[in-house]
């Protein structure tokens, strides 16, 4: 009698301890959150997120708000997607770089501190360079430069004061020569493209250097008219005809050729 109580007894322990293996094991699994694995591929990431996202933590991250409200409170409490320093919105009067630090870090902070954890996004309503950070250095609007016309003091004010590169789009060759030594590098581009954007892909690297000079790019207006193959004596331009670099990677000074 004693035996045949034993074993229904021991199948009994046996199927508590399975049972308490599995839901340890599936603990184990919930805690290594798919959504915040860099390992997984990103499409699985965004599905195991949304699918644990209440409707007021999508309406949170769909939302922006202006940097005066966030706070870290407000940031955990409605779980805000991403803040945005407008146009002079500044942590304080004369704001150091180490006050606008402490400013995102405090307001990143409240919002890792959400259930879910999900960095916000920080935006700054900036054209000219961070314009709202006290001494930093301006630039005219993003139109600014380019409607300057040839003027050589913009580039000995910009080259100057920053690392440049002059893009000169003209159509044809112009003096330059007095003010080269002043830029880090020269741009020539007679046919920018749409929008500028034949002339921002090889900048970016998305694209290589490969135009060469269509024609002479001559120093001092009184050498004109030079032309390829006169004479050595006659011939001796700022950059000859056929001159260009030439780029194959997606950083230029890494693989240069003339």
């Amino acid at each position: 009698m004693a035996r045949s109580c034993i074993l229904p007894l021991a199948a009994i322990l046996l199927i508590l301890f399975l049972c308490v293996c599995k839901s340890k094991a599936e603990e184990s699994k919930e805690l290594v959150l798919l959504y915040k694995d860099p390992k997984q591929p990103t499409e699985k990431r965004i599905k195991d997120l949304l699918k644990r996202m209440t409707l007021a933590e999508k309406i949170g991250q769909m939302t922006q708000i202006e940097r005066i409200n966030a706070t870290a409170d407000v940031m955990k409490k409605y779980g805000i997607g991403s803040v945005l320093s407008g146009g002079g919105s500044v942590p304080k009067v004369n704001a150091t770089a180490k006050d606008w630090v402490d400013m995102v870090n405090g307001i990143q902070n409240g919002a890792l501190s959400t259930r879910l954890g999900i960095p916000m996004i920080y935006g700054i309503d900036a054209v000219h360079g961070n314009n709202n950070v006290y001494k930093a250095t301006i630039f005219p609007h993003n139109i600014g430069l380019g409607a300057t016309r040839w003027r050589p003091k913009t580039i000995a004010t910009v080259c100057g004061s920053v690392k440049c590169v002059v893009v000169l789009i003209s159509g044809r060759p112009v003096v330059i020569e007095p003010h080269l030594e002043k830029m880090d590098a020269l741009i020539a581009a007679w046919l920018p493209g749409s929008q500028g954007q034949g002339v921002t892909d090889v900048l970016f690297g998305d694209y290589g250097f490969t135009g060469k000079l269509s024609r002479t790019w001559f120093k001092r207006v009184d050498q004109l008219p030079m032309n390829f193959g006169d004479k050595d004596y006659i011939y001796d331009p700022l950059f000859p005809f056929g001159f260009g670099l030439t780029t194959t990677t997606s950083n230029p000074a890494k693989d240069l050729s003339a």
